[in-house]
């Protein structure tokens, strides 16, 4: 696999970060995963490696490509550290 983001569901699946929050995430793919799929999503932050849980929340389908609306848990408190860190710098 490349580098760049992307989530892990029971198979790896790219996507660009398109919003980013606190506990949530708007993420952009090729491919439609389903509603309530759980995964991982691994990527970077201003430059640190950042990992979290997350859970698929809302899809549109409807655009090319699918976005899809995530609840995001940081794996650990370094992933909580960066995802701060990262939304402090962008003024979130």
């Amino acid at each position: 696999m490349q580098n760049g983001p992307r989530m892990t569901i029971t198979r790896t699946v790219r996507v660009k970060v398109i919003e980013i929050s606190a506990d949530g995430a708007l993420l952009a793919s090729d491919e439609q995963l389903p509603v309530s799929a759980s995964g991982r999503l691994f990527t970077t932050l201003g430059g640190q490696r950042f990992e979290g849980e997350i859970n698929v929340r809302r899809v549109d389908a409807g655009r090319f490509p699918v976005l899809h609306g995530v609840v995001i848990a940081p794996a650990d408190v370094s992933d909580r550290a960066a995802l701060d860190e990262f939304l402090r710098k962008a003024g979130a």
